[in-house]
């Protein structure tokens, strides 16, 4: 079992909010939602999201696989924001763990230039910004190193079954995706 930490903040993103950590969590991984100051936020579509924790409560703890869904809105948070940033750094230089980045938010990878030369996919919206520093393939799902970035809520659950062979096995993910009715996604080599 993994230990999950999905980052939200008000604008995420309700899609690729929950339908990956609910794919987490049929794995039977332990997900740990923590918000920015509150217990609660406001999605992009104004939805409301409730999380475990608040972002302060689990920034000294580590975690298997960090999680930041997309949403304009969060997206820039997760940008500007001085915790995420630190967060984000510490993820990706473990190299016994994943950071997971969908839709907008990959562009919280510029500030620090953790983007440099990795191959990296994202919102096309965002294409231009993140192909500054990075060689933008514009993949449904792409991985380079501990590095993984999807599109947006139309591939939330393929990210969410592609995380689950990464933590786990194919067959729990095939599994999930025989129950869900949906595709499996291939894991890059």
């Amino acid at each position: 079992m993994a230990d999950v930490l999905v980052v939200i903040a008000d604008g995420a993103e309700e899609i690729e909010t929950t339908a990956v950590a609910d794919i987490l969590v049929r794995a039977g991984h332990s997900v740990c939602m923590a918000c920015d100051d509150a217990l609660q936020i406001t999605g992009s579509r104004g939805l409301l999201l409730g999380g475990h924790e608040q972002l302060n409560a689990v920034l000294d703890r580590d975690f298997d696989l960090v999680y930041i869904p997309g949403g304009i809105q969060q997206a820039e948070f997760c940008r500007d924001d001085e915790r995420v940033q630190a967060l984000i750094a510490k993820q990706l230089g473990r190299t016994d763990a994943f950071l997971a980045i969908i839709c907008a938010s990959p562009i919280s990878l510029l500030p620090q230039g953790l983007a440099q030369g990795r191959k990296i996919t994202s919102h096309p919206s965002k294409q231009e910004e993140l192909a500054e520093q990075a060689e933008w393939t514009g993949n449904r799902i792409e991985q380079d190193g501990n590095l993984i970035t999807s599109q947006g809520p139309g591939t939330a659950i393929e990210l969410g079954l592609y995380l689950v062979q990464l933590l786990g096995t194919e067959e729990q993910a095939a599994s999930i995706a025989d129950a869900m009715l949906a595709a499996l996604p291939k894991v890059a080599n």
